[in-house]
């Protein structure tokens, strides 16, 4: 590991990780980076320990926020303090069995996708990618009105679109705070409005690498949508839109555009939703030629995957376009 700690930043490499010893075994040059390695590494030889020693006694010897430590200046502040006692307060109980879930939950992915976002791993920024990745931030998606909705859909390829996202997030943070204060507030209401208040600021830092989160309010109830605009590298002129609803499961499409044409390749999780995703793709199709785009070839299959990749470094597109076509889809919705 700390052969691997001197090479941090100059490349991508894959190095299989032995259990026993957390030796490196063989590598190679694909995927996932040295960082995600790293703490992949890390997870495997040193959590088991972590979990064992960390104790409300650590969590009461550090007077700052737990959350914006790493697991690794965790792992060294338990180390010191040792052993809790019989003495220890229940609120110290509760946030070591927290902080050990977010040790238990921890994995690979969550590691890769923070390096690529830039985002340290503190334990905080590790529950709200946990949850982003896991789609797992439905209680955040109900706070939104279905006024702030559609004013997102409206300004989403105009440039004061981020300042709505901040005025909406403003909002929803009072209202959290407002919770908190409440006279019969409990541990279990401040620990969800906590995490909350997490995915609020994470949203916020996404939105840097062009990543949205549109909670769209449907005659099928609340419909979280993931849009990713995806303009360098491999994936250049990509739109990538995750949706998921309780009744409708999940949908998952990737649209490249080259010129003025754009293909799609579209899965649904749910093989009962196929009509209704069926519609909202012809509508989405009619909104395109509306705004001067058309739809060179759309597929949709039934079944799940773990990645939409689709492009060709040599083409491009006007990052705006991509927008426009991200909002044709919200509004087919």
């Amino acid at each position: 590991m700390l052969e691997a700690s001197r090479t941090r930043k100059k490349g991508h490499i894959d190095a299989e990780v032995s259990d026993e010893s957390g030796a490196a075994e063989s590598v190679g040059s694909k995927g996932i980076s040295i960082d995600a390695q790293i703490m992949s590494a890390f997870t495997k030889s040193e959590m088991p320990i972590l979990k064992k020693i960390l104790s409300p006694k650590a969590m009461a010897a550090f007077a700052g926020d737990v959350t914006q430590m790493t697991l690794e200046d965790l792992y060294e502040l338990c180390d010191e303090h040792g052993e809790t006692d019989d003495e220890m307060s229940e609120y110290y109980d509760q946030m070591a069995e927290d902080v050990r879930e977010v040790a238990e939950q921890f994995d690979e992915q969550t590691g890769a996708f923070l390096e690529e976002i830039q985002l340290p791993e503190t334990i905080g920024n590790i529950v709200s990618a946990g949850d982003f990745i896991r789609h797992r931030m439905r209680e955040t998606s109900d706070m939104w009105t279905e006024d702030e909705s559609e004013r997102v859909v409206e300004h989403f390829d105009q440039d004061d679109v981020d300042e709505i996202y901040d005025e909406i997030e403003k909002t929803h943070t009072e209202a959290l705070e407002n919770i908190k204060e409440s006279d019969d507030i409990t541990s279990d209401k401040i620990k969800a409005t906590a995490r909350m208040a997490g995915h609020i600021s994470f949203y916020k830092a996404i939105r840097r690498y062009q990543m949205y989160e549109v909670p769209v309010m449907t005659e099928h109830g609340v419909m979280d949508v993931n849009v990713t605009i995806k303009n360098d590298g491999t994936q250049r002129g990509t739109v990538e839109i995750t949706t998921d609803s309780d009744e409708l499961g999940r949908l998952q499409g990737t649209f490249k555009l080259t010129g003025t044409k754009v293909n799609g390749f579209v899965t649904a999780a749910n093989k009962d939703s196929v009509d209704a995703y069926s519609s909202l793709l012809s509508r989405f199709e009619k909104g395109l030629e509306e705004i001067g785009f058309t739809m060179d070839g759309n597929s949709l299959i039934t079944g799940e995957r773990n990645s939409l990749h689709v492009g060709s470094e040599v083409d491009g597109a006007k990052n705006q376009d991509l927008y426009r076509i991200a909002k044709c889809f919200l509004k087919s919705i």
